[in-house]
C-alpha cells in the first residue's frame, strides 16, 4: 500500500518531491525512518528496503542514504555500512547510490569513504565535520583530505543551520581544484 507522509530522512534525491513511500507491514503501514524497533532486522533491512526498492519503482533517479543529521547521526557505525550494503542490493544497478558522510573527524569521514567506496557505492554527500565549527582554511583541509581517501565523486553538502560552517564561494572555488569534488547541494538558504 502507498503511505500518504513523506519520506525525506532515509531516502532522498527526486524523492524529495514524490511525498510517499511504500512500507508496509501486515495490516500497518509504517513510514521509514531512524525509530528504535524490537526487530533489529525490521528497522535496519525490511523497512527501510522497502522503502528503496518502491521509490526505484517510482521513478527516483538515486538514491542517497545516511543523509546528514538524520539517521547518520542516529546509526552505529557498522548500522551505516549495512544500509549501505542495503542500498546496493535493492538497487541492483538500475539506480546510482550515493551516500552521506556527516562524522566528527577527517579520519572516521576517510574511513567511512573507503569503506563505502569497497562496498560499491557511486558517490560521496559530504558534510563538515559535525558539531564544529572550522575555519575556512581548516574546511578546506578536511574536504581536500576527504577528496584523497577514496577515488568516489563528492558532492559537497552546504547546511549552515545544521552545521554551524558555510561553504562560502571562495571555499568552493579552492575545493573545486580537487579532482574528486563534483558537485554541491547547496541548502544555506542565501
Amino acid at each position: 500500500r502507498r503511505c500518504p507522509i513523506p519520506i525525506v530522512n532515509v531516502v532522498q534525491g527526486r524523492a524529495l518531491g514524490l511525498g510517499c513511500a511504500l512500507a508496509a507491514l501486515s495490516d500497518i503501514t509504517i513510514a521509514a525512518s531512524t525509530a528504535t524497533f524490537q526487530v533489529p532486522e525490521m528497522a535496519h533491512r525490511i523497512l527501510p528496503g522497502m522503502v528503496m526498492s518502491a521509490l526505484i519503482d517510482d521513478g527516483v533517479n538515486g538514491l542517497i542514504v545516511c543523509g546528514s543529521v538524520g539517521e547518520n547521526t542516529a546509526l552505529r557505525a557498522d548500522e551505516k555500512r549495512e544500509m549501505l550494503r542495503l542500498a546496493k542490493d535493492v538497487s541492483r544497478g538500475r539506480v546510482p547510490v550515493v551516500s552521506g558522510v556527516a562524522e566528527y573527524t577527517t579520519d572516521l569521514a576517510c574511513e567511512y569513504a573507503r569503506d563505502a567506496q569497497k562496498i560499491g557505492i557511486d558517490g560521496l554527500m559530504a558534510m563538515p565535520p559535525m558539531v564544529y565549527s572550522a575555519k575556512p582554511a581548516e574546511l578546506i583541509a578536511h574536504f581536500g583530505t576527504l577528496s584523497r581517501a577514496s577515488d568516489l565523486p563528492i558532492m559537497l553538502y552546504n547546511n549552515p543551520p545544521a552545521y554551524g560552517n558555510d561553504l562560502k564561494p571562495e571555499i568552493i572555488a579552492k575545493l573545486a581544484e580537487f579532482k574528486t569534488i563534483a558537485a554541491i547541494k547547496e541548502s544555506s538558504g542565501d
